[in-house]
């Protein structure tokens, strides 16, 4: 039987659980609560999946040590698939439509 993480930390030996465990049931309830929540919009998820197969591009046409700047569109791609972008969350910037 499974139990919400609330309930989980209303327990009265959750703080004789060892540290690691308290900080990791509070981040896994921060992000079942939505921590996550979507900022990425769909003509932003455009851009970022044509920038991102861009620069992945360039891992294959470059050589030697440069091609692996080419990795670096793994990060647009993978913010455009989770529809979410950390630095985005940090300047409170956010490209989904408004909710009525």
């Amino acid at each position: 039987m499974t139990r919400a993480f609330p309930e989980i930390l209303e327990e009265p030996n959750i703080w004789s659980r060892p540290f690691w465990i308290r900080c990791t049931l509070t981040h896994l309830i921060s992000f079942a609560e939505g921590a996550m929540n979507a900022n990425v919009g769909s003509v932003d998820k455009v851009v970022r999946v044509v920038v991102g197969l861009g620069l992945l591009s360039l891992f294959y046409f470059l050589e030697g040590k440069a091609r692996y700047i080419g990795l670096l569109g793994l990060v647009p791609l993978l913010t455009a698939a989770m529809s979410f972008c950390p630095l985005y969350t940090l300047l409170g910037l956010s490209t989904c439509p408004t909710k009525k």
